[in-house]
Order: C-alpha cells, then structure tokens, then sequence
C-alpha cells in the first residue's frame, strides 16, 4: 500500500465545453496518444502556473486554431486511468459566431448533443462529464443556459 507521500498527485487538465445551438464541440485523441480516436471535450494540460482559463485559451488556439472567450469553471471531475490519474476542469467558453476550428493534430471535429454523444466511443472521463450534460435541461437542449459571470476556478 503507498504512503500518502507516495502518492502521486493527479495530472491537471483542462476541457472546454462550447456549444452551438444545442450541439457540442468534441474531437478526438490524435493517433499515438493515450485513447487515441476516443472521442472527447477538447483542451490538454495545465502548465504549471498556469490558470484554467488560460489553459483552455491556450489550447484551443494551438489544437483548433480558435479563441475560445470568456471562458468560465463549470465542474471538475476526478478519474483514474490505468497507470494515471487526471483532474479534469471543465470550462464553458464561446467562440465567435465566424470562428470555425480546424484540427491541427489530426483529430476528427463534430457537433454533438448530448444525446448523440451515448453512441460515441468517449474518453471515459469524458463521458461522465456527458451523461451530466444530458441530465442538465438547460445544457441538454430543454432551455438555454443562463449567463454565468467569469469566476475564479477552484484551484487544487
């Protein structure tokens, strides 16, 4: 059994939720990386010194080639792979109504509701991010979501 000092602290990774009408922005993992053509809510690692915010900026930039705005916490979620663990931050942004991301890195892009997204093969943190989403009626297409105001996220 580990000591607690021998525990290993999660990896921090970020996620951004964009939505267009009631469909959502996933990608898949590019070939040769952990889960590769899982499908998943985009964005990568934090940095160290990094914020949230400024990660999910970041990597969409780098992966999309777009600017996510204002993006804001919605929730975080802990998950173990084998031989790793992550902290997933999910942070909802928008992209301007031109923006269209490209992917970089090889990946596939769509357009998801929640619904659809039961009958894609997800990142396994990922898909409990979205059975919420379809639990949520003013995420799942019942209502818009209200306006949240840009927040500090909880720092680990």
């Amino acid at each position: 059994m580990n000591r607690p000092e021998e525990v290993e602290a999660p990896l921090e990774v970020c996620a951004a939720v964009v939505r267009r009408q009631r469909r959502f922005l996933l990608a898949t993992r590019p070939a040769g990386k952990h889960l590769a053509e899982h499908w998943e809510f985009p964005g990568g690692k934090v940095h160290a010194g990094e914020t949230l915010e400024a990660c999910i900026i970041r990597e969409l930039r780098e992966e999309l080639g777009v600017t996510v705005q204002a993006p804001h916490w919605l929730a975080t979620l802990d998950h173990a792979y084998p031989g790793k663990h992550i902290r997933l931050h999910f942070l909802a942004g928008d992209l301007p109504a031109t923006a269209e991301p490209h992917p970089h890195e090889g990946q596939r892009l769509g357009w998801f509701t929640p619904a659809e997204m039961g009958a894609l093969l997800l990142a396994p943190a990922d898909r409990r991010f979205a059975e919420r989403l379809a639990r949520t009626p003013e995420w799942n297409g019942e209502t818009a979501p209200a306006p949240t105001p840009p927040t500090a996220a909880p720092r680990p």
